[in-house]
């Protein structure tokens, strides 16, 4: 692994390099899609030449627009010279190729033979049919790699299911279980090296294979700092989507346990319905309020009126972002510790000041930290201290150096082909 992050002098080592960055789309961008918006100013300080190949027209270039990542193989063949072509027409304006999330399979692949090409990973996609990690009947992460014991564990927990939560075809199956562990060693050995927002992504992605070179890089957990607000005691707080591998369940049956609290839910997701469902049949939907989607300045706000931020996911997290915006709005954090938690929710091998970390799935432990966050409220000096810590460690200028110091290790080494 590749340590970044000391001070720099002189050059960029970017001066003229043609980098290519591939994301599906900066028109509603997602996490992986904000790190292009954070960087695209510095990477243009630093003499990049940025060109952004989406699949849409929200870039300055649309890929085949028929390419699709798919568990089923006679879906992948017929994809294979629409992928080169795209590579080659990739790797013609480009000295360096950097795919933020994951790209289909093939044209990832043919991309990483045609020239120097970057991973940014920061979901277990690679490391699980599924995507997620998550064993939905037992509500608990998965730590199987990927191989025929997925079928078996499908069988039990019903877990083989795209994103809709739509279950995949008996072919799809069949095909994710047995080639996605194959596929992803040959991607990353194909590559110049990966990104990672964690040191857990990156032992997840080590136990099928090491790249060529591992970079960690926490991504930016920036939030806008609020205004004066005025501290509301009895307040506990929920931000992420909607879904159970998210554990609003658990958010919602510690409100139940502490009945003298009230529970904002910021996010939306496809089980809204069912979870407001579940806040009525606790008896609590008087003290539930589903604010659906707030603008970031909306959600730092109700982090600071927050006695407490609740982080109860149940899936294998690669890092996290509520828990460390929660902080840089000086509110504490209750988590269970699972994952890349542990990246912002500790110091070493303590509880970084403001955390309190829970086994995952211990629901009685976790309404205790809960109780605990608020019956001792911290003095205002001491949010601003853990709010100062929190955007030193995990801030924008911190992300933006060492990305481009990423950049310029990778531009650096000899070319690497598969």
């Amino acid at each position: 692994m590749s340590e970044v992050g000391a001070p720099s002098t002189g050059s960029s080592g970017l001066e003229g390099l043609r980098l290519s960055v591939v994301a599906a789309s900066l028109a509603r961008p997602g996490g992986t899609e904000r790190y292009l918006i954070l960087l695209r100013d510095a990477l243009l300080e630093a003499g990049v030449s940025l060109r952004v190949w989406t699949r849409d027209d929200s870039g300055d270039e649309r890929l085949d627009s028929l390419l699709d990542d798919t568990p089923d193989p006679l879906r992948l063949l017929p994809q294979a010279p629409r992928a080169r072509r795209e590579a080659r027409r990739l790797a013609e304006s480009s000295d360096l190729a950097l795919f933020l999330g994951i790209a289909p399979f093939g044209f990832t692949l043919a991309a990483a033979r045609a020239l120097p090409t970057l991973l940014s990973v920061h979901t277990p996609f690679l490391t699980c049919p599924a995507g997620s990690r998550y064993l939905p009947r037992s509500q608990r992460p998965c730590h199987s790699a990927p191989g025929p014991r997925c079928l078996q564990v499908d069988r039990r927990e019903g877990c083989l299911s795209l994103q809709s939560g739509a279950p995949f075809s008996p072919l799809g199956k069949l095909s994710g279980s047995l080639t996605r562990g194959p596929r992803t060693r040959l991607l990353l050995r194909a590559v110049r090296g990966v990104v990672v927002n964690s040191a857990a992504t990156r032992e997840d992605l080590h136990r099928l294979a090491a790249p060529a070179q591992t970079w960690i890089v926490h991504p930016p957990a920036w939030i806008p700092l609020p205004p004066p607000v005025d501290l509301e005691p009895d307040l506990l707080l929920f931000v992420g989507r909607l879904s159970l591998l998210k554990g609003v369940p658990e958010a919602l049956e510690v409100a139940a346990r502490l009945p003298q609290t009230r529970l904002e839910v910021i996010g939306e997701g496809p089980e809204r319905a069912r979870l407001e469902a579940l806040a009525a049949g606790l008896g609590i939907a008087a003290r539930v309020r589903f604010r659906g989607w707030c603008s970031p300045e909306e959600v730092s706000q109700a982090m600071a009126r927050a006695a407490c931020t609740l982080v109860p996911s149940q899936t294998f997290e690669t890092f996290g972002q509520v828990g460390p915006q929660a902080l840089q709005a000086g509110c504490p954090v209750v988590a269970y510790e699972v994952g890349g938690v542990a990246a912002w929710g500790r110091e070493g091998a303590a509880p970084r000041p403001g955390v309190t970390l829970v086994e995952v799935g211990d629901l009685p432990g976790l309404t205790r930290a809960a109780q605990r966050a608020l019956q001792e409220q911290p003095a205002p000096a001491e949010r601003a201290r853990w709010s100062r810590a929190s955007r030193e460690a995990f801030g924008l200028e911190r992300f933006r150096r060492e990305y481009l110091e990423v950049l310029a290790q990778a531009r650096s080494q000899a070319p690497r082909r598969a």
